[in-house]
């Protein structure tokens, strides 16, 4: 009796050993590449929007913590509400966003799987934070000129990858910069951007 429970509960032990371990991650990407290009869109006011083309590489040191840098452009069209204060000159745009190097470090602790159909795709949420750069364009109308200011960014966004390769990101980032204190007054500038990626995992 006495070692038919010894065997039960080895057996037990070993069941619970196997269905509790920790398994792989859904997306495997220690030690790996990561290439991708993006759009988004910004919409900093109800007089202007800005759609940034990026590219960033990135390198995952482990499986939840990787590094990056990216650069974009913005394309900036103006509203109909901008146009028609522009012509009016009564416009209160204060600066004009061209492009945005940046380096941030992203943090992922979960993951999961997704089956569509025969497809499995593996996904993570991420946070992200980090600092750079914003080129400001120009604006004689009110005395504005180019300058390079600094910037810090948090955001948060969730990767889908399939095939243990090719990679969608869908993404949210907080941009917070330095305005300048003349002619309009200065403080805080903020630009939300909302963004959709594709890239591929090199190596692995």
């Amino acid at each position: 009796m006495a070692q038919h429970e010894e065997a039960v509960a080895a057996e037990l032990e070993r069941y619970f050993a196997r269905a509790y371990a920790p398994g792989p991650r859904a997306i495997a990407k220690r030690h790996r590449v990561e290439i991708g290009v993006g759009a988004g869109v910004v919409p900093t006011d109800a007089q202007r929007v800005y759609v940034p083309i990026s590219g960033r590489l990135a390198f995952h040191i482990t499986e939840w913590l990787g590094v990056e840098a990216s650069f974009s452009y913005s394309f900036a069209s103006e509203t109909e509400q901008g146009a028609e204060l522009a012509r009016s000159g009564s416009s209160s745009v204060r600066e004009a966003q061209l492009w945005r190097l940046g380096a941030a470090l992203a943090w992922s602790p979960l993951d999961g799987k997704l089956r569509l159909g025969q497809l499995v795709a593996g996904f993570e949420p991420y946070l992200l934070g980090g600092f750079g750069v914003v080129s400001m364009d120009a604006l004689a109308a009110i005395g504005v000129e180019a300058a390079i200011r600094p910037e810090w960014l948090v955001g948060a966004g969730l990767r889908v990858c399939f095939a243990r390769r090719w990679l969608v990101r869908l993404e949210y980032r907080q941009h917070l910069h330095l305005r300048k204190s003349a002619p309009r007054g200065g403080g805080l500038g903020a630009a939300a951007e909302f963004a959709l990626g594709f890239g591929v995992l090199l190596g692995g």
